[in-house]
């Protein structure tokens, strides 16, 4: 197995995690399972890594209900895990009806979905038109998650935020190995960088790189 397919599949791991502990918070269901709707492609351009995702889900629900399933205190037991799976082809209209069918029709008590920020931009508009959680491993649009949605959910920052944590990160250690040439870089390059840094902050809501000042 490649290192990158056992990424893919660890994070699907962790994602089935995080929403065994958003099911502890949902409650009793009326069913004596816990149906989770798997939305995800293994047909078409995402297939690969959409199959590692369904294996990575699989996988932890079987070991899951190894052990019992999970403890709904209303019922006063344990409950298995039923997966509700359908494969979306890659195609983004399929994906939002499939997800919107596993919410409605099968009556699922969560979503697991939306590899690919297409597919997730997709689906992300179902789980609150029907109170139903949803979680995306794969999905990272800043669009997805700055709607003020309550049930939506994501392991992966937002790209935006993703982007400039990632040049924080980066200026922060261009810093530290030019410290003893930053006295030295031209004016309109210490002037943009700090217009830069605090545009960006400005627009993520977050502080600006730290002790830029330094640099003038």
């Amino acid at each position: 197995m490649s290192s990158s397919s056992l990424v893919k599949r660890i994070k699907s791991l962790a994602v089935l995690t995080l929403l065994v502990a958003v099911l502890g918070v949902i409650g009793a269901t009326a069913q004596d399972e816990i149906k989770i709707g798997v939305v995800l492609p293994t047909t078409g351009a995402e297939a690969k890594a959409g199959q590692y995702q369904k294996e990575g889900v699989e996988l932890a629900i079987k070991q899951i209900n190894a052990t019992g399933g999970i403890y709904v205190k209303e019922k006063k037991k344990k409950l298995p895990i039923k997966e509700v799976f359908y494969d979306d082809g890659t195609d983004q209209a399929k994906s939002s009806s499939l997800a919107e069918r596993a919410m409605t029709s099968d009556n699922v008590t969560a979503m697991i979905g939306g590899y690919s920020t297409p597919l997730g931009e997709a689906e992300s508009v179902m789980p609150d038109r029907h109170q139903t959680p949803w979680i995306t491993a794969g999905a990272a649009a800043t669009s997805i998650f700055s709607r003020g949605y309550k049930y939506t959910f994501g392991t992966l920052s937002p790209i935006f935020q993703l982007g400039f944590t990632t040049a924080e990160s980066w200026v922060a250690w261009w810093t530290r190995a030019s410290s003893k040439k930053a006295s030295k870089w031209p004016w309109w390059w210490k002037t943009q960088t700090m217009a830069w840094t605090t545009s960006t902050a400005s627009r993520t809501g977050s502080r600006s790189i730290r002790d830029t000042s330094r640099w003038c």
